[in-house]
């Protein structure tokens, strides 16, 4: 996917000369350096090979190949529009200091019922001051990430979500604009690739959920722990019925089990309306949640071992 993310840098609205791109590939091997290689001509493009590194690791080492006063991450799958570096930098100006700026992730056209359901309908574009922006689509000057520490690259993930919060203490405006939005071509579009790709990001959630003493995260890690407790609860409380005992507690672990994803789908469809997405919505954040509660045991299980 790389080629298609060169190339809308190459479309940039800024003069070639404003802007320098490092690479920082940490072990491709599927033709990602030949595909570099012939966007040289095109534009200022450096590559590192750092294999073994984690993502906050390479945006780190990233980082330190350049002096531009302005530094943005950008996923390789993820395509920004013509006027993406330069509205950020205006942007950037008219903000002033102490500013992390983004946009959202937008779908590819043509994407499965999931990926509607889950990144159309879930909310509104992100718009004025949030609480984290992804850091795959995230900019800002190069002088304060420098002085906040970079990411912290003890963690597999959620490490936009630390350094956001960790910025936001120390005076910091984080600031998402609808016109910044990148097309994320990596978008899940399975029930198994959003499956993995959740509980993949979720694996260090929960730490920096307990890192921020619950300012961080708080309604994925609630949702996860929900869906343990009542995932766990159910085939015992089925397997108690079925054996003559009450239903009623079976019952009650099915509403805690359903309760999130109906009532979150609820909220989209009277937000958005678009009565035929409440299903897949609500199936959606059921495989979200199962999938965060997966990554939460997987973690635990691999902090006893």
């Amino acid at each position: 996917m790389i080629g298609a993310c060169l190339q809308a840098l190459v479309a940039q609205d800024l003069a070639r000369e404003r802007i320098s791109v490092v690479v920082v590939d940490n072990g491709s091997t599927d033709g990602t350096l030949g595909v570099i290689d012939t966007f040289r001509e095109q534009l200022a493009v450096r590559v590192f090979q750092r294999p073994g590194l984690r993502i906050s690791g390479l945006r780190n080492f990233g980082v330190a190949q350049v002096d531009t006063p302005v530094i943005a991450f950008l996923d390789a799958d993820c395509l920004p529009e013509p006027d993406w570096a330069a509205r950020a930098l205006v942007a950037l100006d008219t903000l002033g200091p102490r500013i992390i700026l983004g946009g959202d992730y937008r779908i590819p056209p043509a994407s499965s019922w999931l990926a509607r359901a889950w990144f159309e309908q879930r909310s509104a574009p992100k718009s004025g001051s949030v609480g984290y922006l992804p850091s795959g689509n995230l900019l800002m000057r190069r002088a304060e990430f420098l002085a906040l520490g970079g990411f912290d690259e003890s963690l597999q993930t959620n490490e936009d979500a630390e350094l956001c919060a960790r910025a936001r203490g120390t005076g910091f405006s984080v600031h998402a604009d609808p016109q910044l939005a990148v097309v994320h071509l990596g978008t899940p579009q399975t029930i198994a690739q959003f499956f993995r790709k959740q509980r993949w990001h979720g694996s260090h959630v929960f730490r920096v959920f307990l890192r921020s003493r619950g300012r961080q995260n708080l309604k994925p890690v609630a949702l996860a722990f929900t869906t343990i407790i009542a995932g766990g609860a159910l085939p015992v409380t089925l397997a108690y019925a079925a054996s003559g005992g009450r239903l009623e507690p079976a019952s009650i672990a099915a509403a805690l089990l359903l309760g999130p994803p109906l009532t979150l789908a609820s909220r989209s469809i009277l937000r958005h309306g678009r009565v035929r997405y409440f299903l897949p919505i609500a199936a959606a954040v059921l495989l979200y949640g199962v999938a965060r509660a997966a990554s939460i045991l997987q973690s635990g299980r691999s902090s006893r071992g």
